[in-house]
């Protein structure tokens, strides 16, 4: 059991970190170096179930593109200097942030309990990170006109991009739940 939980727990890895890879492209953020998870196990790997979830009026997938599509035009908003408009870019991502935490809050009930945990758990990261970006926003602003204003920028970026990823991985962790509630009782997925 420890092992198929580790064994999944690394796909989601690989998978947050192709998307990462590909938000960094269309991004123009600078790759970063990155070293894999070592193999979890030398036991031949099991698959996990197969499930395409249908995200037809799924809510959480909507609101998790939503924030991620708000994070990529802040970060082109902010990479054209457009420093005057730092306070209305964050409060959107901050408003889409809140219509995702909103559509989880929503649907958890209907998954398993054994998922709540970690939708919780990932539900208090993205308040986290939301936090940092409202300091980096706000230290961004304040040294705007000194020599550091690139460096700043550069941190308000990067507690986008994290929540960005952070909201990838809560909508990783509902599948989750929906996929274990699917194999467990042969049902279509909850949206």
């Amino acid at each position: 059991m420890l092992n198929a939980e580790l064994q999944r727990q690394q796909k989601l890895s690989q998978a947050d970190s192709e998307w990462l890879r590909n938000s960094e492209k269309s991004m123009g953020v600078p790759r970063r170096q990155h070293t894999p998870p070592p193999n979890v196990s030398s036991s031949p790997r099991t698959p996990s179930p197969k499930v395409d979830l249908d995200r037809t009026d799924d809510q959480v997938y909507r609101t998790t593109t939503n924030v991620v599509r708000c994070v990529m035009a802040m970060s082109k908003e902010v990479t054209q200097n457009k420093s005057a408009d730092y306070v209305e870019l964050v409060k959107s991502v901050g408003v889409e942030l809140r219509a995702l935490l909103a559509s989880v809050d929503s649907l958890i009930e209907t998954l398993p309990p054994d998922s709540h945990a970690n939708i919780e758990m990932a539900h208090k990261v993205l308040s986290s990170d939301m936090a940092k970006l409202i300091t980096a926003m706000k230290t961004a602003q304040k040294y705007l006109q000194t020599t550091m204003s690139e460096e700043y920028k550069k941190g308000m970026l990067q507690s986008a991009h994290a929540l960005a990823m952070d909201a990838k991985h809560l909508l990783d962790t509902v599948d989750s739940g929906r996929i274990m509630l699917l194999v467990n009782n042969g049902n279509s997925a909850p949206s």
